[in-house]
């Protein structure tokens, strides 16, 4: 609960005062460790718990392993990886898939890639978390080549597998090999999960495809704000900015909340079309939205208002800020040197 809650010191107090700890309770320590940060503290417990004679299972390392690859932390990875095989769990599948999603966290691909190869047992999740250790560190190609042996293989991807590919797709503005997973995802019945489709509409916008993105989101059952703000996006990407416009009266017509990427995504289209009264308008429900003190918004309308070459309300958001940060300078700059 401590842990869970932040307070990993508290966590320890109990601990320490626990006579003869478990295994169980030496997991959780280290796991209060790890959530909050503290690998070195758990990497000292863990070597505690080994002093006592106590045996670590593949909790204990997974709780570790998580705490470095939410930091980074690679060399006190490999020295976990190290203990793992020492423990003899190197071949436990869930142990393999965190040391994998470690090694492609921490940038170090050929690393995750030997972990994969010796697993002699491999789940969807391994398939999973190699694929998108690839498509982290740029390696789209790779990845692809992978969703495809492990299609041939006969594993059956599922809905993060088919969103982290999609992703790799929309990186390389692969869209003949994103048409052919979309036809995988139809299959396999996903198309209809709402994140799935968010992925599909993301992939065909930065493939160029705009029509295709539109199409998906028309089929969707259930809409959320993302699926509204990816298809405007795509929209935009592609120099179909009125038609994004549209788009964002029709979706601000059925209530949804509109939130700071929708802002943002709408006032580039409001720029690129030159469109200052559509601008106000969307300016004023900032406003009413109460995020026009947010800086990335408020960058946004400096910006539109630039564009739309209405320097004196470019200026007044500018001077309406409490703090400016250099983007906001540089932004209002180009703002002058574009009028």
């Amino acid at each position: 609960m401590y842990g869970k809650c932040g307070s990993s010191v508290d966590a320890r107090r109990v601990f320490d005062a626990m006579r003869s700890p478990t295994v169980v309770c030496w997991n959780s320590v280290i796991a209060a460790y790890g959530q909050n940060g503290n690998v070195n503290e758990a990497l000292l417990l863990l070597l505690q718990m080994q002093q006592k004679g106590m045996e670590p299972d593949s909790i204990t390392f997974v709780s570790i392993l998580t705490a470095c690859t939410s930091l980074g932390a690679l060399t006190e990875g490999k020295v976990i990886h190290a203990n793992i095989i020492a423990a003899g769990l190197v071949r436990d599948v869930t142990v393999g898939n965190s040391l994998v999603n470690m090694y492609g966290k921490c940038k170090s691909v050929n690393d995750a890639r030997r972990v994969f190869d010796e697993m002699r047992i491999r789940n969807v999740v391994s398939w999973t978390v190699m694929i998108a250790a690839y498509c982290q560190n740029g390696h789209g190609k790779k990845a692809l080549e992978l969703f495809l042996q492990m299609q041939e293989g006969g594993v059956k991807p599922d809905n993060i597998t088919y969103l982290t590919i999609l992703d790799a797709c929309a990186g390389l503005v692969a869209l003949a090999e994103g048409k052919v997973i979309h036809a995988s995802i139809v299959s396999s019945g996903l198309e209809s999960d709402v994140v799935v489709g968010n992925s599909l509409i993301n992939m065909y916008g930065k493939c160029g495809s705009p029509l295709n993105a539109r199409r998906v989101f028309e089929k969707m059952c259930l809409r959320n704000v993302v699926s509204w703000t990816s298809v405007i996006t795509a929209y935009g990407q592609n120099g179909n900015y009125k038609e994004a416009l549209e788009l964002f009266w029709q979706m601000q017509q059925e209530g949804l909340t509109l939130d700071i990427v929708t802002f943002v995504t709408i006032l580039d289209t409001c720029g690129n079309l030159a469109a200052l009264t559509e601008g106000k308008v969307i300016h004023a429900l900032i406003v009413a939205s109460g995020l026009e003190s947010n800086d990335t918004v408020c960058n946004a309308l400096i910006n539109m208002y630039g564009k739309c070459g209405s320097l004196q309300d470019a200026r007044t958001v500018f001077d309406k800020m409490p703090q400016r940060d250099v983007v906001l300078w540089a932004t209002m700059i180009a703002a002058y040197s574009q009028n």
